[in-house]
């Protein structure tokens, strides 16, 4: 730089023989904070601390902030005159810059100009066509800081400017707060569930603010902060106070609550670019942030491309409901207008190379994006033509700006040297931003020199910015890369040749594979795309298997079935293995179920039956059997008819476990549905012995917990404890909470027969803690029943009917009628017969008396005990003794099937109550 340039802070510029130059507010900060430090190394900290203060920032913003200042100083990262960048640490400024003579005076110490630094960024000029938009914003972030949380939706096509609006507003923010900005990636329809907020949860806690981050997450959001990788936790442990995960509906609520808590001391503004690109669970949290009521300093701004919204059904739907309760400003970005257009190149051009009519030919061919304004600028200032000439032709600029983006991208491509091509050729296979290391692995190169490309190539400021340093679990630090916009990405992406496409993705794949070893499972979704672009399914199906398991760890079951479904077309491909196939639909299947989607669970087991016929009998038995267990909560005879084919198709086969496992679940459901029989004791206990010998968790927890049952329903309640302890046990290490919550119901059923009230009292409280906690509102019924049921016994009335009468009112509307519901009846009929409402008794009596007579087995057989006990125990009080009578020899008939001790001595008692009231005497 000529010895000529002075520094001016108090206008923000430089002084030079060929003008002024204005500095950007944050280059501005930098420079006169390094001005002040001469010779001095100053950390990336430091200066974050000192130019943004209060406000969250990442190193790449850092990094770009000092380029500009380079390329206003003329300064060359690798021959520097000013700026030196200390590898890793920070900068030191070794150049002289003399200020201007007009602007002596006591210098101030930097921390007290912050304040006039930054009340200047709200004199910035505003964005080129966006006034209207930028006062939307600042609007919306005023209204937030009162406590009314926002949400704005910046939507237009690629190249409309929709991150240049962004951050130009972000950047004028002169007010201290957390600004988390994140993208969703485009993985080519393999999506990672929660992807966007994961990344902006590391970027928190590896921030200025992340004591307090995590102090928020141990608090109210513990579950997300397991789900971090194991480098982001502190201690780099969690430990739950649950023994496994949670629900879907945990998971939104916990994260909610902590960015609403984290909001009252951080005023946060949470940008996610790309909405087209989220996964299904992402969408989710979206809609729960912006639509729970409340307060919170929270702005969430999101951005999309409304050509994209066709793929994405659920966010499309979800848009409409936000607009129509007026819960989302929508922000449609438009093509510049002839107006804004000539302001824009009177600004970029001199007047004599500006004409009126170019306005005309800029809007014609580019039809006013801006990105195709400023690729066209860009063009025409760099070439040579453009420097010699004294003025403009029509011709000459047609010529230019002709043939849309992409011919443009070809002529900048064109005057690339082949190193630079093959240096963004390279950054084109990552995802989202590209790495020096996974750069070297692909164009087999030394990193370290590398890195020196790339900063050359990142001088020409069009192709390429820095995204900051990385580092990866197997210690690999260096610098990362990202695309000034995903156009310029897939253009240079399409002048690669299948097979240097293929190596590419494959030699990349390898290297973050060996970068995170066991860890893989952090970045399975990425590493599948690679792998099987490269070719190697096998690989991609592995890391897809691993995948889907992470996807259903945080309950995001749509993201986990669709690996699933990916998987099974890559199987198909890669090996035509019919078994294998069956092995991924298998899963498929188990997992609708597990999810509670049974309209989808039930033609999926069809449809896995019918392909496994003609291949593996074991796959058809398994099948029958899951397609039972769907059955079983929508038509109680066919779930018989198909577990009965599952155990006669079983027996025809050499597999011994196989028909023991079929045999134990048909006893269970018929034990349940028709009634317990002295025959299915030995299925029961052979089961049992099965799951004791197997080390298949899964068939572990089902036959100990339908064990459990068959003891109960024998009087075996000691026993029936240490079981349902064991599984406990066995649950927590599956991480099975459906199992888990089972033994407790059931280990609580034994304490009632035992005596033990006040341990079932302690024990159902516990219980229910923990499924309200993680919103299982099948269990958190059934815990509240078994509730009102031991609190009739205790002669509470009032707190049973609170806890009973909103639960039959709710049952009342479900399309199926379950043993929640017909338990509901049972315990009213109970409780009104004790509080003399015997009208109301005899109401719910003929209420479950119809569906006896329209469908015996609609009732499990075990509530059928309580039921004739209840309607013996009102016949009684009602003097009805011959009805009275017959219910009690009901139940004795009933109880008498499986030796039920308690239930047998109920039935004598009433039976001897009614024969006394009869005036006989005979001995029962």
């Amino acid at each position: 730089m000529p010895p000529s340039i002075r520094f001016d802070p108090s206008n923000q510029t430089l002084l030079t023989e060929h003008g002024t130059i204005q500095l950007p507010p944050k280059a501005f900060g930098i420079l006169t904070y390094l001005c002040q430090h001469p010779q001095q190394l100053v950390t990336k900290e430091e200066l974050l601390t000192a130019v943004w203060p209060g406000v969250f920032v990442t190193d790449a913003v850092l990094k770009v902030t000092i380029g500009e200042l380079r390329k206003a100083l003329a300064d060359d990262a690798k021959d520097p005159r000013f700026i030196e960048t200390v590898h890793r640490r920070g900068y030191r400024f070794i150049g002289e810059l003399p200020e201007l003579e007009a602007a002596q005076a006591p210098t101030l110490p930097y921390a007290s100009s912050v304040p006039t630094l930054e009340s200047k960024l709200n004199t910035q000029p505003a964005l080129l066509g966006r006034v209207s938009e930028l006062a939307q914003l600042h609007k919306a972030w005023e209204d937030s800081l009162a406590g009314h949380k926002q949400s704005i939706l910046v939507q237009a096509e690629a190249g409309f400017g929709k991150t240049t609006l962004l951050n130009h507003w972000l950047a004028s923010l002169p007010t201290q707060q957390v600004v988390v900005k994140v993208q969703c990636l485009d993985q080519y329809g393999q999506t990672e569930a929660y992807q966007p907020f994961m990344d902006a949860l590391i970027e928190l806690v590896t921030g200025t603010q992340h004591d307090l981050v995590l102090s928020h997450l141990k608090q109210y959001a513990p579950i997300w902060l397991a789900q971090l990788p194991p480098a982001y936790q502190p201690s780099h442990e969690v430990k739950l106070a649950e023994p496994f995960g949670a629900t879907t509906g945990r998971m939104l609520r916990e994260f909610a609550d902590f960015i609403e808590q984290l909001s009252k001391q951080l005023p946060l503004i949470w940008v996610i670019e790309d909405l087209h690109w989220s996964d299904a669970a992402s969408i989710e949290l979206l809609a729960t942030l912006i639509q729970r009521q409340q307060p919170a300093r929270l702005l969430l701004i999101s951005s999309l491309r409304p050509s994209h919204l066709q793929q994405q059904t659920r966010l499309k739907s979800l848009l409409g409901e936000l607009a129509a309760a007026q819960k989302c400003q929508i922000l449609d970005l438009t093509a510049l207008n002839s107006a804004d257009l000539a302001a824009y190149l009177t600004e970029q051009l001199p007047p004599a190379l500006n004409p009126a009519w170019a306005v005309e030919l800029f809007q014609r061919y580019t039809e006013g994006n801006p990105l195709f304004v400023f690729t066209a600028l860009e063009h025409i200032k760099k070439s040579s033509a453009y420097l010699e000439l004294a003025e403009i032709t029509p011709t000459w600029l047609e010529q230019a700006i002709s043939g849309g983006l992409k011919t443009l991208l070809a002529f900048k491509f064109a005057s690339l040297h082949p190193k630079e091509t093959q240096l963004l050729q390279a950054a084109s296979i990552a995802i989202s931003r590209s790495t020096s290391e996974g750069c070297a692995a692909i164009l087999e190169q030394d990193v370290l020199s590398l890195e020196d490309d790339y900063e050359q190539l990142l001088l020409k400021e069009f192709w390429l910015i820095s995204s900051g340093e990385y580092v990866w679990p197997d210690g690999s630090i260096g610098e990362s890369y990202r695309f000034r916009h995903k156009i310029y990405q897939e253009f240079i992406y399409t002048t690669l040749s299948a097979a240097r496409r293929r190596h590419y993705h494959l030699r990349l794949a390898k290297r973050l594979q060996a970068a995170y070893q066991e860890r893989s499972a952090e970045i399975a979704a990425k590493l599948a795309y690679h792998f099987e672009q490269g070719g190697d399914l096998t690989q991609a199906i592995h890391c897809l298997q691993q995948a889907s398991r992470v996807a259903s760890q945080r309950f995001a079951y749509h993201e986990a079935l669709q690996q699933l479904e990916h998987i099974i077309e890559l199987t198909q491909i890669q090996t035509k293995d019919g078994l294998a196939t069956l092995d991924w639909l298998e899963q498929r299947c188990n997992l609708l179920l597990a999810s509670g989607q049974l309209a989808l669970a039930i033609p999926a087991y069809q449809t896995f039956i019918a392909a496994s016929e003609t291949q593996s009998n074991q796959h058809t038995v398994r099948g029958l059997l899951g397609l039972a267990g769907a059955l079983f909560w929508v038509n109680r005879q066919q779930c018989l008819v198909t577990g009965q084919g599952a155990v006669t198709l079983s027996e025809t086969l050499s597999d011994a476990a196989l028909t023991t496992h079929a045999r134990g679940k048909l006893a269970h459901w018929r034990s349940i549905i028709e009634g317990y029989r002295p025959e299915y004791r030995e299925d029961y206990e052979s089961a049992m012995r099965l799951a004791q010998q197997t080390n298949d968790p899964t068939l572990k927890c089902t036959h100990f917990l339908l064990y459990i049952y068959y003891l109960i329903i024998t009087s075996n309640y000691q026993q029936a404890t240490e079981i349902a302890l064991e599984t406990q046990q066995l649950a927590k290490a599956a991480g099975d909470a459906n199992s888990y919550l089972g033994s407790i119901f059931f280990q609580a059923w034994s304490y009632f027969y035992l005596g033990q009230w006040s341990e079932m009292a302690s024990l159902i409280k516990e219980a229910l803690a923990l499924a309200e906690k993680n919103a299982q509102i099948h269990w958190v019924t059934h815990f509240q029943l078994q509730q009102a049921w031991l609190l009739i016994y205790t002669q509470d009335y009032q707190q049973a009917a609170s806890l009973v009468e909103p639960i039959h009112q709710q049952q009342q509307l479900a399309p199926f009628k379950t043993s929640a519901y017909f338990f509901s009846i049972i315990i009213l009929i109970h409780l009104k017969t004790k509080q003399a409402e015997l009208n109301q008794a005899q109401n719910y009596i003929n209420t479950i008396n119809a569906y006896l007579l329209d469908d015996a087995q609609a009732i499990d057989w075990i509530l059928k005990l309580p039921l004739y006990q209840g309607i013996a125990e009102f016949y009684l009080q009602t003097q009805q003794i011959e009805l009275a009578l017959a219910a009690a020899q009901q139940l004795d008939l009933l109880a008498q099937q499986s030796q039920e001790a308690s239930y047998i001595q109920l039935a004598k008692r009433l039976s001897m109550a009614c024969l006394q009231a009869l005036g006989k005497t005979t001995d029962i």
